[in-house]
Parts: C-alpha cells; sequence; structure tokens
C-alpha cells in the first residue's frame, strides 16, 4: 500500500526458450508504491512487453484490483479477456519457492545481474526480509507453464 515498511508491489517478466526449456527473467520491478502507481506499472510493462499470459493474484481484497486492472488493460487496447489470469494460490508462497531450486540450480531458470532487488530477496530469502519479487518471478513462471490451447486444421475426413 505504499508504506515505507511494508511489501513490496512486485512485477516479474519471463520468457521461455522452448528450444531449451530454459526460462530467462527479462524484467523484475519492485516498489513500495500505491495501488494506482502500481496498476499504472503494470499497464506501462504491458503494453511494453506483451505477454501471453498475465498471473494476478486475487486473494480476497486482491480480486478487487485484478478486476480494475483488467480494465485498465481493455481501456489501453490490450486483450485483457484472454490473458489476464487470476491467481488464488492454494499452496503456501514457501513451498511454490522453494520448488524453484531445482530449476534454478540446474539452469533452467536465468536471471540478469540488472535485476539487483530480485537477487538481493534470494541471497536473504529464508531470513524474514522479504520476498514479494522472488513470488512475482514464480507465479510469472508457472502461469507460462499453463497448458494452451493450440489452433489445428480441421482433418481431411471430417
Amino acid at each position: 500500500m505504499g508504506k515505507k515498511k511494508g511489501d513490496y508491489s512486485a512485477i516479474g517478466v519471463v520468457a521461455k526458450d522452448k528450444t531449451t526449456n530454459t526460462y530467462y527473467v527479462i524484467d523484475s520491478w519492485g516498489e513500495r508504491v500505491k495501488p494506482d502507481v502500481f496498476m499504472k506499472k503494470i499497464v506501462e510493462m504491458t503494453l511494453k512487453y506483451q505477454p501471453h499470459g498475465i498471473a494476478a493474484e486475487a486473494q480476497m481484497a486482491q480480486e478487487f484490483f485484478v478486476d480494475k486492472l483488467k480494465e485498465a488493460l481493455r481501456n489501453a487496447n490490450y486483450p485483457a479477456h484472454s490473458r489476464v489470469h487470476k491467481i488464488q494460490q492454494r499452496q503456501r508462497k514457501e513451498l511454490r519457492i522453494e520448488a524453484m531450486l531445482p530449476d534454478i540450480e540446474s539452469g533452467g531458470i536465468q536471471f540478469s545481474s540488472n535485476h539487483a532487488l530480485l537477487l538481493e530477496q534470494f541471497e536473504r530469502y529464508g531470513t524474514g526480509e522479504h520476498d514479494d519479487l522472488i513470488d512475482a518471478m514464480e507465479q510469472a513462471i508457472s502461469i507460462s507453464k499453463k497448458v494452451r490451447a493450440r489452433v489445428m486444421e480441421k482433418p481431411a475426413w471430417l
């Protein structure tokens, strides 16, 4: 909510190399900002990167924020109805984050030194410090793993 010692508002952008199945962290943003500033940043980054899917946490009051995000993206001529996915976590954050470790250690997830706050949160993970950027990155990777329907040619026999 923009408080000096509160949680970070966080955005993670990843891309997957289809030939190697390696995930690359393209961008990682985090700041303590009020919801309206966060909304503008999400729209800005969405228009910049044009993602195939957007994971938006929708626990309790956050569901209202996701609805407003869809509206803001529609107003920016982005197909929010098919690309914004409300995420209602069913697993503890710690388990989701720790499940990424084998992929990180094997090089299946690649980072850039440009993402200082994300890397700092990884270094301090488990000490009770913030993990908001890590959580955003995990959600970005998770949404990219979801199966998408493919358009196929109609078989000749139909």
